[in-house]
């Protein structure tokens, strides 16, 4: 979906759940995550690591040999987890997450209505589904709207409660009586009815899929359908589904879909059925269209609420999916990791999963900067072109490596705080005589650089409309209906962009202060826009490849089927302030014959000693007559050593700056010290008030002595 909806929650981090199912509440730290302070800039730590590992028994395995910093967890592990983690302490999530069982309606017999609607009646959610598969973590579903969605929900619509003899009579009556080894029978041909297949993720990486995926096929027995689970990896399940349109039905969730509705439209609209199109179930229905445009066209709210009510009641009949339920995540997570940043919904108890800030603020306690920040992805990343993934373990991965023009406030998911735009402005226009249209316009910050040091400016964003988008039609971009319907663009200044839409709706400022910029100097040299481009390397600079945006993270390293590696980015726009080098005087000259040289002390962030430094010294005498540039030299651990021979007493400005070259880009350090080198003779003034100031003490004392003595006698 477009990247305003699944940035809002990160869920390779946090698996997500809803707040609408009763459950008991675990031990948190005193110290409450949801209370930690946020920081809009970072990122804290030096490294992200992804570890790819694929079942589920070996990433707990990974969380408990401190080999990761936290992971979901199912409900029967609590405790195991507490045994063998002390430290640990675990999170409750909700989302805009829905397990549904999906249809194929473009296949017999799926197309039948009354097959889709018995599968709806022998779904037993609460008697099994949630206590059984998802031990008590989730809530049931009934509708394909989401409770999270608030009034945007239709609760009068018709719904299948959990009744096999329903399911029973609605194929019987639709013609698909039992045969006589009492499977059902294809009333077209007379012959026994094809045995369906129902794809699903391996239980290894996913048990709540394959559990549910098992007790559909079990249940379809039970009504004389015969149903063959297939087990498919991630790749080839988006294969067969959003390119090829090649499957019957299949148990496969969808996260982070975000608090807008406007997914819905995306989804069952027949304009986007077609072989990589949203509408992966073939839904194609005039009056659903009609509806739908009628939710999605608008500029008001009350009409596009109505609307999407009515779509509501077609969709229930349609039946192109039998919603089943909603998780409730829990996430394991390290003792020692601190600076979560969690998404709050207005009116929810619990957060919805983290912020994108939340990797930028993360950290470790007594270590507020610095460290790996380690977590696990549980499948296979198929592509890292953001242009073109699917999956949302490989939004995660590159999410980090692109920043966002705007971002959901973590304190309320409907507020948005400017990041790469500034500001921004919406204004309806006349497209043409009688038709109304949409002006928006963004104005983007200056300071942000691309990570080969390139400026970002409206160009970019200009390319990726009409390159990307509009051109090469990447599917992350054409899915954009904004993008689709821009007719102009004008670009004022280098950091302006107004977007000219032919037509209005709500939706399409969200849309277009959510796109993801990419880099124009290196995307117009792409020869494939679709091929991964974390696989090519810079044309320029060799330590980098053409997967670079503006974002916190940079790219490093992966190795399929083992990890990937981001290294932070020095030169990030909204870099954290403590984030740089530390520079200490050890030593300076004070008299003339003290060793003529400064000792000086670099360290990075971490306090850790710098041992590659490039530390140059300017001294400047008061007066200006005397000028000398220096070159530091290491001379041990965190030390450096520059002589200054042949510099008379006086007083000085000594300019110190300190560079660190790092994997990418540099650290710089500059400090003024003020120093003052006394004649040889000064020293010895102290001391010699000092030995006068005793014999004249010894001389007054001896006298006074004397004086008494003399009184005596």
């Amino acid at each position: 979906m477009k990247t305003r909806i699944i940035s809002l929650l990160i869920i390779t981090l946090l698996l997500v759940g809803s707040t609408y199912f009763h459950k008991p509440s675990m031990t948190v730290l005193a110290e409450k995550p949801w209370e930690w302070k946020w920081e809009p800039y970072g990122p804290r730590t030096d490294t992200y690591l992804f570890k790819v590992i694929l079942a589920y028994e070996s990433r707990l395995a990974a969380f408990e040999a401190d080999e990761i910093d936290m992971v979901g967890v199912l409900p029967t592990d609590i405790e195991r987890i507490r045994k063998n983690r002390p430290d640990v302490f675990f999170l409750e999530t909700q989302s805009y997450t829905t397990y549904p069982l999906q249809f194929n309606l473009r296949r017999w017999p799926i197309s039948h209505p009354a097959v889709r609607k018995a599968f709806a009646h022998m779904i037993d959610r609460e008697g099994y589904v949630i206590p059984e598969v998802m031990k008590g973590y989730g809530t049931p579903l009934y509708t394909i709207a989401i409770p999270l969605l608030g009034d945007w929900v239709n609760y009068d619509v018709k719904t299948y409660e959990y009744n096999l003899k329903k399911a029973e009579k609605i194929l019987d009556e639709a013609g698909f009586k039992r045969g006589p080894d009492g499977w059902r029978v294809d009333p077209t041909t007379n012959q026994p009815l094809k045995v369906l297949e129902l794809d699903t993720l391996p239980e290894a990486t996913s048990p709540i899929y394959y559990g549910t995926a098992l007790h559909v096929a079990k249940q379809a027995e039970k009504i004389g359908l015969r149903i063959s689970v297939n087990v498919v990896a991630a790749p080839l399940h988006s294969k067969k589904v959003h390119e090829e349109q090649n499957f019957d039905m299949y148990f496969v969730g969808w996260t982070g879909l975000g608090p807008y509705p406007d997914w819905l439209w995306y989804f069952f609209h027949s304009k986007w059925d077609y072989e990589g199109g949203w509408n992966e179930w073939g839904v194609r229905n005039s009056t659903l269209d009609r509806l739908l445009d009628e939710f999605y066209y608008t500029l008001d709210l009350a009409k596009a609420r109505v609307a999407l009510h009515k779509a509501q009641i077609l969709l229930q009949d349609i039946v192109p999916w039998v919603s089943v339920a909603s998780p409730i995540g829990i996430t394991a997570i390290s003792g020692r990791l601190r600076g979560l940043v969690l998404q709050k919904v207005p009116g929810a108890p619990y957060p919805a999963g983290a912020s994108w800030l939340s990797d930028l603020d993360t950290h470790f306690v007594g270590a507020p900067l610095g460290g790996v920040f380690r977590v696990a992805i549980g499948q296979p990343v198929g592509t890292l072109n953001p242009g073109t993934y699917l999956w949302s373990h490989e939004h995660s991965v590159l999410t980090y490596v692109y920043d966002f023009l705007t971002l959901s406030n973590p304190e309320n998911v409907y507020d948005l705080m400017p990041r790469l735009a500034e500001k921004w402005s919406v204004e309806e226009i006349e497209f043409k005589s009688g038709v109304k249209g949409t002006k928006v316009t963004i104005s983007l910050v200056k300071n942000a650089t691309w990570q080969d040091g390139i400026p970002f400016t409206a160009s970019d964003v200009d390319f990726t409309i009409w390159k990307v988008g509009k051109e090469w039609r990447l599917f992350r971009y054409d899915s954009v209906e904004a993008i689709r319907n821009i007719y102009k663009t004008e670009l004022p200044d280098p950091y302006t962009i107004s977007m000219y839409v032919n037509a209005t709706s709500w939706l399409f400022w969200l849309d277009l202060i959510s796109i993801r910029p990419l880099p124009k100097h290196i995307w117009e040299k792409m020869t494939d826009p679709k091929a991964d481009p974390s696989k090519v390397k810079h044309p320029t600079n060799p330590v980098l490849t053409n997967l670079l945006g503006t974002g916190p993270f940079i790219f490093k390293e992966h190795v399929p089927g083992s990890h990937i590696v981001h290294m932070w980015n020095p030169t990030y726009f909204m870099r954290h302030p403590e984030k740089g080098l530390i520079l200490e005087k050890v030593r300076v000259p004070k008299y003339e014959d003290d060793p003529h040289e400064i000792l000086l002390r670099v360290l990075d962030y971490a306090k850790r000693p710098v041992v590659n430094a490039s530390v140059t010294v300017d001294l400047t005498s008061t007066d200006g007559n005397i000028r000398k540039h220096l070159v530091a030299e290491h001379v041990a651990n965190d030390t450096y050593l520059t002589k200054i021979a042949g510099v008379p007493s006086t007083s000085y400005t000594v300019k110190v700056r300190a560079e660190q070259t790092l994997y990418y880009g540099t650290l710089v350090r500059t400090e003024t010290i003020s120093m003052t080198i006394e004649p040889t003779w000064k020293r010895y003034v102290l001391h010699l008030v000092i030995a006068i100031a005793a014999i004249a003490m010894a001389v007054i004392l001896a006298y006074r002595t004397r004086k008494k003595r003399l009184l005596k006698h």
